[in-house]
């Protein structure tokens, strides 16, 4: 029995430092995702927009999600920039961002029109590192994922430290 509440203990610990530190990261993500809008905006062109089909779906069955795949051309300081990226999401780095404007077709068709091919349009570029840009500025749903799953592994660790006698206690043992 101590085993097991030791192992508990450790459970609960991990749980508690992921959260926090997803927690803080979800924060930061935030801060990061309202900066944008200050960025410096440069002119730039539609070079390509069109429809891109999820192929990752279960064999033999059909789809109608897809994904706007928007490229741009940029110059920024004298220098051409391409790029991709519609809104700033913190997961870019692990390659999920484009998912958030998944949808039917017809949507992301909708949702084209406002970036047809050869369309001038404003580029809010990063001046720290101008291959970074974006399209559109404000906060989506998935800056605020981060934050939120560290607040559910907060409550977690909580929910567990409080009341883990209950789950665990030995229902042959009298008081």
């Amino acid at each position: 029995m101590q085993l097991l509440k030791n192992k508990m203990a450790y459970f609960i610990g991990l749980t508690m430092l992921a959260g926090v530190v997803t927690f803080v990261f979800g924060v930061v993500s935030i801060f990061d995702a309202k900066k944008v809008k200050s960025w410096p905006v440069a002119q730039g062109v539609i070079i390509d927009s069109f429809v891109s089909y999820l192929e990752d779906t279960p064999a033999n069955q059909p789809t109608n999600i897809c994904m706007p795949d928007i490229k741009y051309e940029y110059v920024y300081k004298q220098n051409t920039f391409f790029n991709n990226n519609i809104s700033y999401l913190p997961s870019q780095a692990i390659g999920i961002a484009d998912f958030y404007y998944a949808a039917p077709e017809s949507e992301v068709c909708k949702f084209l029109e406002k970036y047809p091919v050869n369309a001038k349009v404003k580029i809010h570029v990063n001046p720290l590192d101008p291959e970074n840009s974006v399209l559109e500025t404000g906060l989506t749903l998935p800056v605020f994922l981060p934050l939120i799953l560290g607040l559910l592994l907060i409550y977690t660790a909580c929910h567990l430290m409080i009341f883990h006698t209950h789950y665990f206690s030995d229902p042959h043992k009298t008081a």
